[in-house]
């Protein structure tokens, strides 16, 4: 009975654990202007379609 939401706290408590720690050495949320502007120019400077189609 106390195995699954053993299971389940054990999963949230490391994922937090394991972003927050991947959120110290780079931000895992993207900035408020780079949502505006999408996320492929703002990330990697291309438009995600060709102009035309």
């Amino acid at each position: 009975m106390t195995a699954a939401p053993l299971c389940s706290a054990y999963a949230f408590v490391f994922t937090y654990v394991m972003l927050w720690l991947i959120n110290l050495i780079t931000p895992v949320k993207v900035p408020p202007e780079g949502e505006e502007q999408g996320l492929d120019i703002a990330l990697h400077g291309e438009r995600p379609y060709p102009l035309g189609l």
